[in-house]
């Protein structure tokens, strides 16, 4: 390129500089509202478009006089603000970038506390090495409702930002266009309104009544804190539709009602405002009105809006309402959907003929008795509908198609499940003899009804015993038995079979259920597990029969072998537990099994005894101690049976009267020297003078 081209671009270059900086010095005087941030000619200044917002409103920015190239961090007492999009200080490297040294972002204020922020809490722009002069800023409040529109008793949310903190708040709402009838506060004030530390807020609360009842429209409602700081948000207040049910069948009659209309005639639809598809009018008296009609016997299947518009004309938010109807099936429905055999249900239905009666209602082929109602005591009325009572008859458990038919043959149906009875236990487990209680529901009940008087009794068989109960009037159950000593060790079936009495045509089906009863296995341990001949030892066992006596003893576990008879015979509790004693015999040695076993040999407990070799008498046990000239006075041990201390003392062995060492017990050794003491697997460490040791044997 020629010197004279080189030139020439050269010159654009700056006249494009130059025109930039032209936009930059005019168009933010008509864009930006100037902040006080200003400084002199060369130090970083920036342009705020406001000086209040409330939190989540953005603020543009534009600044110059900062580090080219650098990032731009806004924050706002300390809080750093959201910006739309990264902030970047123009180099001027590119036609496209701004001047250098300039910016221009949009920031968004964060959820803080409704003030004035000066001094260290100002606005301020930063590039890390250079930032703004601080511009002092305003953050007010802001009031949100949801929903837009919403009817009498619907509930509103009040979502409030910017408020003082701390502190609280009061609500109240007003009709926007004030006129005679609109006087006064709606809200209930003060709102239970606590203001968090970032200045916000959540409330709800239902929307209320109206003074006048068809003072539909807009209201305001303005939230005001304890600074008297406010902010107010507006909300459409549209008429109401109920409808008594909301759930009904075609032909059904139902309730419609409406509050907060306008003056004039309600013109009530089905589904759609047109002539065809109008259900009734009634007259609004003060903003309401309660009108009667019914679903039309076309109706389908579904749910279907029931409108209401004044004046027969077009539907707007402020003259019209609607409310959902489900319809349900053309046929009969039974209340409740299950129950045992011999349960008095409610059977509904629609599209029978009127002026007549039920002829038949049967399940599966089952006929059952009706008892009374409208379309069968009273003839079924215009609508079509018969609402009676019917005693389900004796069936097993499981799903079956209901019909009932009227005497012109017209037909509904529907369907309906006999439940299956359910047995429990209590306890679910225990030695045999425990105590039993077993409980039911769900089984045909006793009555006395409809020309079908039974008395239901149900029999509950566990091992080889089998006991009856009465079933109520509501079909449960509840019995005590004892398992039987033959029930065996486990998991055992405990079977309840239904056995209704006679009377019932056709005559009742038996049915049953089952639940499982676990018998515990017997089991011992002994205290100490080992020991020498003659000596006292405890045992305690567990899952015996309850109620039950203990009344031998064995060791090596062969009945008769080494056969001790336990006297007095221990006594088996409730819950299949015992205690006892018994004295180790001299005929036995090394490891042996020791068996206790009931009076009838019908469960027994074993554990592992170890016999300890030679007898532990004060003059084997202390032997070498004696003979070392070691024992420096005689041995005492306190006698919890006589109370007194027994003693050994080898030098008087006429008054000595301990004759063994047993396990279990304290012995009081005094010695003249350091020395162990050994006997058997177990060692005692005695120093000079008194020694009290438990002896482990």
């Amino acid at each position: 390129m020629s010197i004279k081209y080189r030139k020439l671009v050269g010159l654009l270059v700056v006249l494009a500089v130059v025109c930039s900086l032209v936009v930059m010095t005019i168009a933010p005087a008509a864009a930006f509202i100037a902040g006080p941030c200003t400084g002199s000619p060369g130090t970083p200044q920036v342009d705020w478009s406001a000086q209040s917002a409330y939190p989540t409103q953005g603020i543009v920015g534009n600044g110059s006089g900062f580090t080219p190239g650098a990032a731009i961090v806004v924050k706002l007492n300390g809080i750093t603000l959201t910006a739309a999009t990264s902030v970047i200080a123009g180099t001027a490297a590119a036609p496209y970038d701004w001047p250098s040294g300039t910016w221009q972002g949009s920031f968004t204020i964060p959820d803080m506390p409704a003030g004035n922020y000066t001094g260290t809490s100002t606005l301020i722009a930063t590039d890390t090495v250079r930032s703004a002069c601080a511009a002092w800023f305003q953050v007010v409040p802001k009031l949100t409702s949801s929903p837009a529109a919403i009817g009498v008793g619907g509930t509103v949310t009040l979502t409030g930002r910017g408020y003082t903190y701390p502190g609280t708040a009061t609500a109240a709402m007003f009709r926007n266009t004030p006129d005679t009838q609109s006087a006064g506060t709606l809200i209930t004030s003060p709102l239970p309104i606590t203001i968090t530390s970032n200045g916000t807020f959540s409330s709800t609360f239902v929307m209320p009544q109206p003074t006048h009842v068809d003072d539909n429209g807009n209201y305001t409602i303005t939230v005001t804190d304890s600074a008297g700081k406010a902010s107010s948000s507006n909300i459409l207040l549209t008429p109401s539709v109920g409808l008594i049910p909301a759930n009904a069948l075609p032909g059904q009659s139902f309730t419609v009602q409406g509050a907060n209309f306008p003056a004039g005639t309600a013109y009530i639809y089905w589904q759609a405002y047109v002539p065809d598809a109008q259900l009734t009018t009634k007259l609004i008296t003060n903003g309401s009105f309660v009108a009667s009609t019914t679903i039309p016997t076309t109706a389908t299947v579904g749910q279907f809006y029931v409108w209401a518009v004044v004046g027969n004309g077009t539907p707007t938010t402020l003259n019209s309402g609607k409310a959902l109807m489900t319809v349900g099936a053309l046929g009969i429905t039974l209340t409740p959907s299950s129950a045992a055999a011999g349960t008095t249900i409610t059977l509904q239905g629609s599209g029978f003929t009127p002026g007549d009666v039920l002829d038949t209602v049967v399940f599966g082929s089952v006929p059952a008795p009706v008892t009374s109602g409208a379309g069968w005591t009273q003839p079924i009325p215009a609508s079509g509908m018969v609402t009676v009572t019917i005693v389900v008859p004796p069936l097993n458990p499981g799903t079956y198609t209901v019909v009932a038919t009227d005497t012109s043959g017209v037909f509904r149906t529907g369907s309906w499940a006999v439940a299956t009875p359910t047995v429990t236990l209590n306890p679910l487990a225990g030695p045999t003899k425990t105590l039993l209680t077993v409980s039911g529901s769900g089984w045909i009940p006793t009555t006395n009804a409809f020309n079908y008087p039974i008395t239901s009794t149900v029999a509950v068989t566990i091992g080889s015993q089998t006991l009856q109960a009465q079933v109520s009037n509501a079909g449960r159950f509840s019995l005590q038995m004892l398992v039987p000593e033959d029930a065996t060790s486990g998991p055992n079936t405990v079977l309840v079979q239904d056995f209704a009495g006679a009377g019932w045509a056709p005559s009742p089906t038996n049915f049953s259920a089952v639940a499982t009863f676990t018998v515990t296995s017997a089991t011992i341990t002994l205290s100490p597990n080992q020991g020498v001949a003659g000596q006292t030892i405890t045992f305690t066992g567990g899952g015996f029969p309850a109620y039950s006596q203990l009344f031998e003893l064995d060791f090596n576990q062969d009945i008769g072998t080494t056969v001790m008879l336990l006297v007095p015979m221990p006594q088996i509790n409730a819950n299949g537990n015992v205690t006892g004693t018994f004295t180790v015999p001299a005929s036995i040695s090394g490891t042996a099994t020791v068996v206790v076993w009931t009076l009838n040999y019908s469960a027994a407990g074993a554990a592992t005894f170890n016999i300890v070799s030679g007898a532990a008498t004060p003059a084997s046990v202390l032997a070498g101690l004696i003979t070392a000239g070691q024992l420096s006075n005689p041995v005492w041990s306190f006698n919890n049976t006589t109370k007194l201390w027994d003693m050994y003392d080898p030098n008087d062995l006429v008054d000595s009267n301990i004759t063994l060492f047993a396990p279990g017990t304290s012995y009081c050794i005094y010695v003249n020297a350091t020395v162990t003491l050994n006997w058997g697997i177990n060692s005692y460490n005695l120093t000079p003078g008194v020694n009290c040791i438990g002896w482990l044997g």
